[in-house]
């Protein structure tokens, strides 16, 4: 092993983070890949957090202790700059990373130099350390890059990145959040950033436990959240439409609103940022038909609101000044919609 070029860089901040930070230093630090270099930056913690950090003697851990809070996306960006890593690796100091983490993404990543990210499936884990549900995420770039305009379909203490594609993307630092960084979701924001210079992708297996508790920021923050997603849901909705839909409607898009006020607008928005996606992207008919099943699902939660005549109108605003390759995949589109009209009872 060589630790002055070492390939994968596990970025880790803490923040008061001692009830369960040896758990996670320790699942670093067991990982079966050993060329890394683990930087924990203690951002003016008030705990022993720093005390839990200086016991270990492992050379690979690199402390940096911040001499006043910075916040969260300061102490991200600080970490990516001083970063030797080709690759960095998040961690956060509640989660625990399976011992075959590293190993597996950054396998993957070398044989796909196309690609600026990877997350992972996750395990959830409660404040005790008891199993939950595995979660899991898209996988393929193109059916990832529609996600990203309704949630984010990553798990930020999963990621590996390519160092400079992070950079070129100007780091977690986000225009679209100042003034409103506390609340979180500058993960949401660096993933759209990456996506739109470079291909993204989900490995399948769970590869972290991430735990839920009540200390979580976006449970702290949960309102305020929600806010953050949909500014930066909109900025992706406009990447796309080449327009920027109304906050108000973002909103009911994202969070599926039970009013049925919007709910015109909404099918309206949802056949233009479709038909403005594949217009603006090059998506096999594989992928095209994964992307129509998640369409689909969300014009069939609003479809009982329209009559015959406005289902008519949804599927020509559909293919209305597509490009020519997406016939193929709109006959299928076509016969799907149908069927499931029929099956929902509307005539």
């Amino acid at each position: 092993m060589n630790l002055a070029e070492p390939l994968i860089t596990v970025l880790m901040p803490v923040y008061n983070g001692e009830r369960y930070l040896k758990q996670a230093i320790k699942s670093i630090l067991n990982q079966t890949y050993i060329n890394f270099e683990f930087i924990i930056i203690d951002d003016g913690s008030s705990d022993h957090s720093a005390n839990i950090i200086k016991s270990y003697a492992d050379q690979r851990i690199i402390l940096v202790q911040n001499k006043k809070n910075l916040g969260l996306i300061r102490t991200l960006d600080k970490g990516i700059r001083i970063a030797s890593g080709k690759y960095i690796a998040r961690m956060d100091a509640d989660d625990i990373s399976f011992s075959t983490r590293l190993a597996t993404q950054v396998n993957f990543m070398e044989k796909h130099p196309d690609m600026g990210m990877s997350g992972t499936a996750i395990q959830i884990i409660d404040d005790n350390g008891k199993q939950g549900s595995i979660v899991t995420f898209p996988n393929n770039s193109s059916v990832l890059k529609w996600h990203l305009c309704f949630y984010c379909p990553f798990a930020h203490p999963s990621v590996m990145f390519h160092t400079g594609v992070a950079k070129k993307a100007g780091g977690y630092f986000s225009k679209n959040l100042i003034g409103r960084e506390q609340y979180s979701a500058e993960d949401y924001d660096l993933w759209r950033r990456i996506s739109a210079i470079s291909n993204i992708h989900n490995i399948s297996e769970p590869l972290i436990y991430l735990r839920k508790h009540d200390k979580n920021l976006t449970k702290i923050y949960e309102l305020e959240h929600h806010k953050n997603s949909v500014i930066i849901s909109r900025s992706l909705m406009n990447r796309y439409l080449k327009r920027n839909p109304p906050s108000s409607l973002v909103e009911s898009l994202v969070f599926d609103h039970k009013s049925g006020k919007t709910r015109e607008k909404e099918v309206r928005l949802l056949c233009d940022l479709y038909r403005g996606y594949l217009n603006n992207n090059v998506v096999t008919n594989y992928e095209n038909e994964a992307i129509l099943a998640d369409l689909l699902g969300r014009l069939k939660k609003r479809i009982s609101y329209f009559n015959i005549v406005e289902i008519l109108f949804v599927l020509r605003r559909i293919i209305t000044g597509m490009n020519s390759f997406v016939i193929l995949p709109y006959t299928m589109f076509r016969k799907v919609y149908i069927h499931m009209l029929f099956k929902s009872g509307i005539r």
